[in-house]
C-alpha cells in the first residue's frame, strides 16, 4: 500500500468509473483497474462492488476511505512540516451551495494568482455534512453556517476540536411570492434545501408558534427562484444569492437573521501554508476578523 494507491483509490470512488479516474490522473485505464486489485488484493476485501462500468463502494471501501484520506492528508502535513512556507499541494475545499455561488467566485480567482501552484476541489453541501467530512479529514476545510444566539438551540454538529475562523455574514430572508397578501404571515408552503442546511433549520425554528408550513424540499436556488416566482411557494435564502438571482417581479422580504459564515478546518500547532493565504483572503474579502461565534463552539 502506498499513496499512489491511496490516490487511485480515492479518484475512483470520487468519480464512480475506472475510465473517469484515469482521466482525472492522467492514466492508462488497465493501469488503475491493476491498481485498485492489488490493493484490494493487499487488504483482503473487495473494496468496490462493481455493476457494469459503475463503481461503488462497499461497506468495507465506505470504511476504508475515511482512512485513506486521512494517511493522504498525514502525508501532505509530514511534508509541509519540513517546509511549512511554500503554498503547494491540493486543498479540499467544501461549501455550502449558496456560498459558493456568491462568495467564492472571486475568492478562487484571487488566490490562484497568489498560489498557483495550489490546486483546488470544491465539494458542496450541507454545512451538517461539510463539518462531518472535516472532521472526518475527507476535507482540509470548509464553509458552514453559525446560527446566531437566537437559534443556538438549534440541533447542529459541534465544531468542537475544529478551528473556526469567521469570514462572512448573510442576511437571511425568507421570499413570499409578490401577489402574496402580509409578508409577515407564516406561507402555506416553503422552498428550502436539504435537511443539514443551518438555513433550513433556522427556517424552520423561526416557524414553530405559527401556522402549519409544509416543506418543500428543492435541489438548488434557481429551482426556489422558480417556485417563488411562479407563486407556488415562499423561499428562504441568503440576500447574497437574492441579489444574484433576476426577479421578473420582486418578491416581498422578510429578514429572519444574520447568519455568519466560517472557515472551519482541523485544529493544528502547524497550519498549512496555503490554508493560513485562504483564510487570510477569505478575511480581506469579508466583513471583519472579529464577528461573534456563540461560546458553544469553543
Amino acid at each position: 500500500m502506498d499513496l499512489s494507491s491511496l490516490e487511485i483509490f480515492e479518484a475512483v470512488a470520487d468519480t464512480g468509473s475506472v475510465t473517469r479516474a484515469a482521466r482525472q490522473l492522467g492514466r492508462a485505464p488497465s493501469n488503475i483497474t491493476t491498481r485498485v486489485q492489488q490493493l484490494e488484493a493487499d487488504l483482503g476485501v473487495a473494496l468496490y462492488a462493481r455493476s457494469g462500468r459503475r463503481m461503488e463502494l462497499t461497506a468495507e471501501g465506505k470504511t476504508f476511505r475515511t482512512y485513506a484520506s486521512r494517511m493522504r492528508t498525514l502525508a501532505r502535513q509530514a511534508r509541509e512540516a519540513v517546509n511549512p512556507a511554500k503554498p503547494d499541494g491540493p486543498l479540499r475545499l467544501g461549501s455550502m451551495e449558496s456560498t459558493a455561488a456568491s462568495r467564492l467566485p472571486h475568492a478562487l480567482s484571487a488566490f490562484k494568482d497568489i498560489c498557483r501552484s495550489v490546486s483546488v476541489t470544491l465539494t458542496l453541501g450541507a454545512s451538517a455534512d461539510l463539518v462531518d467530512q472535516v472532521r472526518r479529514g475527507m476535507l482540509d476545510c470548509a464553509l458552514v453556517a453559525v446560527p446566531p444566539r437566537a437559534f443556538e438551540h438549534i440541533a447542529l454538529p459541534s465544531l468542537e476540536g475544529l478551528d473556526p475562523v469567521p469570514v462572512f455574514l448573510e442576511r437571511l430572508l425568507l421570499l413570499h411570492p409578490a401577489e402574496d397578501g402580509e409578508k409577515d404571515t407564516a406561507p402555506a408552503e416553503l422552498a428550502v434545501m436539504e435537511p443539514g442546511c443551518t438555513y433550513r433549520r433556522i427556517a424552520e425554528a423561526w416557524l414553530q408558534g405559527r401556522t402549519g408550513t409544509r416543506m418543500v424540499e428543492v435541489s438548488s436556488y434557481h429551482t426556489m427562484l422558480a417556485r417563488i416566482v411562479a407563486g407556488q411557494a415562499a423561499g428562504i435564502m441568503p440576500e447574497s444569492v437574492f441579489r444574484m438571482l433576476q426577479w421578473p417581479r420582486l418578491p416581498k422580504q422578510t429578514v429572519i437573521a444574520d447568519v455568519e459564515t466560517v472557515l472551519i478546518s482541523a485544529e493544528t500547532d502547524r497550519p498549512r501554508a496555503s490554508m493560513q493565504r485562504f483564510k487570510s483572503l477569505l478575511q480581506e474579502i469579508g466583513i471583519s476578523e472579529k464577528v461573534r461565534i456563540p461560546s458553544r463552539y469553543f
